[in-house]
């Protein structure tokens, strides 16, 4: 440890120089922090129910980290999966108590959370958040960096500015009718989505990509599991009627912290059925 350092690790759980010891004294077991030296029989702190007791020096880091955060603006999490609630409930208030504050996640293989989970409701309180009904912008406090801490890390402590051109929008790139039915190819621009569901008022719709990548319930549809930015996808969109006014196609994703909504209105092609 070095009051210079660039970066400062401070580990919560588990130690290799804790030693439990007789007192001498009084005959009872204390933890003994060694400084440096080599424990003959090391005491491994890591907690289980009783992880938040009085016994052993797991509050008294608790609360070095959480001093260590108060004086911090900017945190960056790799490799903890949000199980504890102490800690959660640390990160939301240190959030709630200055607006400047931001996290950065490092997500090596990444899924989506749903709005149960800590990580989840982190992210649709303080991520990005794009809508088709209002597209305006709020101060992302909550980014996500997909891959592992030894590729991320630096860029994730550099606590970069979100590029407002990386705002997703999808591209109609070609329509084709076919009886009742329309073929339409789209485009992605900005960022890659996750997840990524496509519908169309009182029509179903058909995704056509490459195996495994969709998921079907029931053999229907339901999921494209990743659509990477640039890439185009074709959509069979199929009615039992023809459009009024034409399709309006409904596409809802993931980025790695936000719902990301958008809804394209198809031109209408005047189409009409054999008889």
């Amino acid at each position: 440890y070095s009051p210079d350092a660039p970066v400062r690790l401070h580990k919560v759980h588990g130690s290799l120089d804790w030693a439990m010891e007789i007192d001498p004294h009084r005959q009872v077991p204390v933890m003994k922090d060694l400084h440096g030296e080599i424990a003959q029989q090391p005491w491994v702190v890591v907690g289980d129910r009783e992880k938040l007791a009085t016994e052993g020096p797991t509050l008294e880091l608790m609360q070095h980290a959480a001093d260590a955060l108060e004086r911090s603006d900017h945190l960056v999490i790799a490799g903890y999966g949000f199980g504890d609630d102490h800690i959660n409930h640390m990160i939301r208030n240190w959030l709630e108590r200055d607006s400047t504050r931001s996290v950065g996640l490092i997500e090596p293989q990444w899924s989506y959370p749903d709005d149960r989970s800590f990580r989840g409701r982190l992210g649709r309180l303080y991520g990005e958040q794009w809508d088709h009904a209002d597209q305006s912008r709020r101060a992302t406090r909550v980014q996500g960096f997909p891959g592992t801490a030894a590729e991320m890390l630096g860029v994730a402590l550099a606590r970069p500015e979100v590029d407002t051109s990386l705002a997703v929008d999808i591209e109609v790139m070609d329509q084709k009718p076919s009886g009742w039915d329309l073929d339409v190819t789209v485009r992605l621009t900005g960022t890659p989505l996750w997840r990524v569901g496509f519908s169309a008022d009182q029509a179903r719709c058909e995704i056509h990509a490459e195996a495994g990548r969709v998921e079907t319930i029931y053999g229907a549809t339901q999921y494209l599991d990743r659509w990477e930015a640039g890439e185009q996808i074709r959509i069979t969109i199929r009615t039992g009627s023809l459009p009024r006014t034409g399709w309006q196609l409904h596409v809802e994703g993931h980025d790695l912290v936000s719902t990301i909504r958008r809804s394209l209105m198809l031109a209408d092609l005047e189409i009409t059925r054999e008889p």
